[in-house]
């Protein structure tokens, strides 16, 4: 910038912080530590044991598929069905009280694959700040086969049209985690030559997902990740493909940037 006049000067020294600000990641990572695995989740009364609701224009439930999410004595559970050309949709239900259920609810019947319950289970996750439902699951619409995220802002009411987070065709298991209007989708990527894990994040509940960056590290890779947020704190767990897989996890933390 030698030889500029002053003027000049200071607004190509603006310009240069603006892209560096846009060139950093949004989220400063930690370095990855390993960790013993979690203990088992305790499953809340009988949750997963009680029978699911028959859907309409679907054959049989994948009773293995079926994930609980806990918020106070609020609970949600999500499952595949499949059709008869095996063929899925996904459905959810809602107790405020573990005993009592709404009726299945469908979120997303736009698949049309042939895998039937061959496939990553949906994540579920209630936020109790919010009491928002967030979604985020492997799908293959006749548009494209990816993952996507779904929610409801009204107790099951009604779900929003489902978001592309990322599109591809390998089968990828997806970790959904929200607090207030933030939510994070951590998930395996469909698209990479190796095990690699992505996350993707939302200032606005989920509506748009404004930015996306890799997790683990080059030589890092990693399967069936695990999402959290605490305030500005993102934590992504998962399991290492190798014979270590049953004995430790992975963990990487970060500041996610405003």
């Amino acid at each position: 910038m030698c030889g500029m006049s002053p003027q000049l000067r200071a607004v190509s020294f603006a310009a240069v912080l603006i892209v560096a600000a846009c060139d950093r990641p949004p989220v400063e990572w930690d370095d990855v530590r390993y960790e013993p695995p979690p203990a088992p989740a305790r499953v809340r009364g009988a949750a997963l044991g009680i029978p699911v609701p028959a859907i309409p224009g679907t054959v049989s439930p994948c009773l293995r598929s079926v994930t609980l999410a806990a918020a106070e004595k609020s609970l949600a559970r999500a499952w595949w069905v499949a059709r008869a050309d095996s063929s899925v949709v996904l459905a959810v239900q809602l107790s405020t009280d573990g005993l009592s259920w709404s009726p299945g609810l469908v979120v997303d019947a736009r698949d049309r694959g042939g895998r039937g319950c061959a496939r990553p289970d949906a994540s579920v996750f209630l936020d109790p700040r919010s009491s928002y439902l967030h979604l985020a699951y492997f799908i293959e619409p006749a548009d494209g086969a990816g993952v996507f995220f779904s929610h409801s802002m009204d107790g099951g009411a009604m779900f929003h049209e489902p978001v592309p987070v990322v599109y591809g065709a390998t089968p990828s298991a997806a970790s959904v985690a929200g607090r207030g209007d933030n939510v994070a989708i951590a998930h395996e990527d469909p698209n990479s030559t190796r095990r690699e894990l992505s996350l993707a994040l939302s200032r606005t509940a989920g509506h748009i997902f404004e930015q996306r960056l890799d997790v683990n590290p080059e030589g890092i890779e990693g399967i069936r990740p695990l999402v959290s947020i605490d305030g500005d704190r993102v934590t992504v767990r998962w399991r290492p493909p190798s014979s270590l897989g049953d004995s430790v996890t992975a963990v990487r933390a970060g500041h996610w940037r405003r």
